[in-house]
């Protein structure tokens, strides 16, 4: 088996509602980044930082997410072939968010079943995957 080096880390937040599931995802403000599509907040990890402390970090900035609103984190699974960790969190407040980093050109909730096909296409599995967990057994 081969062993490999997780690069990047991301929190995705989620508030359930009665029959959906809505994502908190950001926009790149530039489009070499990642694209025009709503995706996970994510970022490489620096030395010395471990893979939860990039998630919820990456998560303020590009999200808006305010430390004290966070209620929440679990890691959810390691995607080997894109060499990331990924979290999944709620928060106290849904509304309660602030602006974004600059790196982000918008920030807010993405309805799954609305919007599904709207998400970034080489992360929509991982939604998916997230979406399946939370609802198993629910539908």
């Amino acid at each position: 088996m081969s062993e490999f080096k997780i690069k990047k880390s991301g929190l995705v937040l989620y508030h359930q509602t009665n029959d959906d599931v809505l994502f908190r995802c950001m926009i790149p403000s530039d489009p070499m980044y990642g694209g025009s599509s709503p995706q996970i907040p994510k970022g490489g990890i620096d030395d010395g930082d471990g893979i939860r402390y990039t998630a919820v970090k990456e998560c303020c900035e590009e999200c808006g997410l305010i430390p004290l609103n966070l209620s929440s984190v679990e890691e959810f699974k390691t995607y080997p072939k894109m060499k990331m960790a990924i979290f999944i969190g709620t928060v106290d407040d849904p509304e309660d968010f602030t602006e974004p980093h600059w790196e982000s050109k918008w920030s807010g909730w993405v309805s799954y079943k609305k919007d599904r096909n709207l998400l970034r296409d080489i992360q929509r599995h991982i939604f998916d995957d997230i979406y399946e967990h939370l609802t198993r057994g629910v539908e």
